[in-house]
């Protein structure tokens, strides 16, 4: 019998009972009644989640393997999370720790020198986790009436946004923090011209700009020399916000950025090694699985006795219209086509010039 079965057919039975799940630490204390859930189903998904060998995974990541596939990579994020540590959890260079150290202390200086010429105003330019990460952090860990700097994000070259938000500002009291691992995103590179056209108008482009990068030798490209601030190439996306990517962050926090990494290696170590916090997790993973999709296993079941009807469908070569897309896509099956109650394929004139593509519908949408 497979996995899902297995949690079916046991769900069937534990309708009417109540699992109780405790967990405590130094810092945490979580309590949990789930109904109709018991020991026994838990001890399905735990085997499932060792099937699928995700404690080794983990392992991976920390020993520093290739685990980013896309580009053929390690993803060195944690290592961050363990330079203020008694203990690290990583296996990389002296050098790269050492390199990693040193960023970090730039940043945190970084905050009395703007402090001391009188900045009030840090202009983030980045997309995605260049400014996700280091906005969550000020929003969180930081009080709106206590902060050093008024904190503006651009993520895009909006000259409307740009005239509204920036450009009533005085540019002897503007600096400005590009935020790129790549220095090649076109959105960021649009936005640091404009800002930069702005600036320059009463102020020294090297006196108000800082890169933020994996790629040092690009920002170099369009005029930063030494106000570059590096972090490796194995860092990106949303899990940068551990390293310089906050400066912004960095910029309200201090040396207290050292306490957020410090966190970070303390739930590290956890999860490395404590078989307690590890049961912990996979529970609270189950809860918030069952109590988002309720319905998901009975879905499930239903599905499986289901044979979804045949309809005359056309292979890919031998489609010549939009009426032959039709059949495909009511015969796909996904989890999304499982809820869908409409068909949308188009609307218009299929013998037009021009086509024009909206964006792909939203997880709770058709």
């Amino acid at each position: 019998m497979s996995i899902i079965n297995k949690i079916i057919d046991e769900t069937s039975k534990s309708n009417d009972e109540v699992y109780q799940h405790l967990y405590s630490n130094n810092i945490l204390e979580y309590k949990s009644l789930l109904r109709g859930f018991n020991s026994k189903l838990f001890s399905h998904f735990k085997s499932h989640y060792d099937d699928l060998k995700v404690k080794e995974s983990i392992q991976s990541l920390f020993k520093g393997d290739i685990v980013n596939e896309t580009e053929n990579q390690a993803a060195l994020h944690h290592v961050y999370r363990d330079l203020y540590a008694p203990s690290p959890n990583n296996y990389v260079s002296k050098d790269l720790i050492e390199s990693c150290i040193l960023n970090i202390n730039k940043c945190i200086n970084l905050k009395e020198n703007l402090l001391n010429r009188g900045i009030k105003n840090v202009v983030t330019i980045g997309i995605g986790g260049s400014f996700e990460g280091p906005k969550l952090l000020i929003e969180t860990l930081t009080s709106e009436h206590k902060r050093n700097f008024n904190h503006i994000f651009l993520t895009g070259p909006d000259v409307i946004e740009f005239n509204e938000t920036v450009k009533p500002l005085n540019q002897e009291d503007t600096f400005f923090i590009v935020s790129s691992k790549s220095f090649s995103t076109d959105e960021t590179l649009q936005s640091m011209a404009l800002s930069k056209e702005w600036l320059e108008t009463k102020c020294k482009f090297e006196d108000h700009f800082i890169a933020i990068t994996s790629q040092p030798d690009k920002a170099q490209n369009f005029g930063f020399k030494e106000n570059i601030i590096q972090f490796p190439n194995e860092i990106g996306g949303r899990y940068s916000m551990w390293s310089p990517i906050s400066l912004p962050a960095i910029l309200e926090l201090g040396d207290d950025f050292k306490e957020f990494l410090i966190g970070g290696f303390e739930a590290d170590d956890l999860l490395l090694n404590n078989k307690e916090y590890n049961d912990f997790l996979i529970q609270s993973g189950v809860h918030t699985f069952l109590q988002e999709t309720p319905n998901k296993l009975s879905e499930t079941q239903e599905n499986q006795s289901k044979s979804p009807e045949k309809k005359d469908v056309k292979k890919f070569d031998e489609i010549t219209g939009i009426d032959d897309l039709i059949p495909i896509i009511t015969n796909h099956q996904s989890a999304l086509k499982h809820r869908a109650k409409n068909l949308v394929l188009y609307d218009g004139n299929v013998n037009s010039n021009l086509m024009i593509i909206g964006e792909a519908p939203g997880q709770e949408e058709d």
